[in-house]
């Protein structure tokens, strides 16, 4: 899940530098596209298959995420990056709130401390992010939506390793929709001027871009079918972590003791989470 963070966050700084070459349909395009080329490529190498079972499910689970990510990247040209990752990751708190309605619609108790973990984890943030009278509301509200469809991504990506859908075929999935989605955006958007030409930089960017997707995509998918989907969720905080560094090294955004104090929560919360789970992973009614 870190790795899965690192990658995520990174690609953030890709997208950043892209935005102002190329709109929302085609940053989800070509990064939907670079994925399905390298998992396509591998498969037909290793002679796997496309073929499956739970067309539905992948359905569901790739629409989920492209339109999380479509809103993420058009929060992406209305706010900053620090801004957009923080308000494009609260999606621990959503699932928190999933958690106690499905517990409830059950009929069962859920865990206290994983709810408390959670919400404390979203306090570690909002102290790194300091609230901002002058923020984009517009953008804020895309960033938000985006952590709350990203919740409802995630309990898919669970369900599709219960039925022993691999990582590679969920992600190959995930990008075709990429694709598709991106596709029809851009069509659909109005066209932007003819006289901006795209150059070296803005390749390399959409290279990135679509690299640290492709490994990002691999590894939440893979953190989500190995361990406990709540726990994986609070550990996604530290993609904040990661995105004050790299708004430090590419953009020179200072560090100050809030944020070393709200990585501290975050890093407390992942690991007090982690300590409270056994006994729902073993629960085979469980939404985790």
């Amino acid at each position: 899940m870190l790795l899965s963070c690192f990658t995520y966050a990174l690609m953030g700084v890709f997208v950043k530098m892209a935005t102002d070459s190329f709109n929302v349909g085609e940053l989800s395009f070509y990064r939907g596209l670079f994925a399905v080329v390298v998992l396509g490529v591998w498969v037909l190498c290793t002679h796997h298959s496309f073929v499956t079972t739970h067309l539905k499910e992948h359905l569901l689970r790739s629409l989920c995420g492209t339109i999380s990510f479509l809103l993420w990247f058009v929060s992406l040209t209305l706010i900053p990056l620090s801004t957009a990752m923080t308000l494009g990751n609260a999606t621990p708190l959503c699932m928190a709130a999933i958690v106690v309605i499905y517990g409830f619609i059950k009929k069962r108790p859920t865990s206290l401390v994983l709810v408390c973990s959670a919400i404390a984890g979203f306090g570690g943030v909002l102290m790194i992010f300091s609230p901002d009278t002058n923020v984009n509301l517009v953008g804020a509200a895309f960033a938000l939506g985006s952590s709350l469809v990203t919740a409802g991504s995630y309990i898919q990506i669970k369900a599709l390793s219960r039925l022993k859908e691999p990582v590679w075929r969920t992600v190959f999935y995930f990008s075709i929709v990429n694709v598709i989605l991106g596709a029809m955006l851009d069509f659909c958007l109005p066209e932007t001027s003819l006289e901006i030409s795209v150059g070296w930089r803005d390749i390399l960017s959409l290279l990135g871009m679509g690299a640290c997707g492709l490994a990002a995509q691999l590894c939440v998918t893979r953190a989500f079918d190995r361990s406990n989907m709540l726990v994986s969720t609070i550990l996604s905080y530290s993609v904040i972590v990661f995105g004050i560094l790299f708004g430090f090294i590419f953009f020179g955004d200072s560090i100050d003791l809030w944020m070393v104090a709200g990585t501290a929560v975050i890093i407390v919360t992942g690991v007090i989470s982690t300590m409270s789970v056994k006994k729902l992973e073993e629960d085979p009614d469980s939404l985790l």
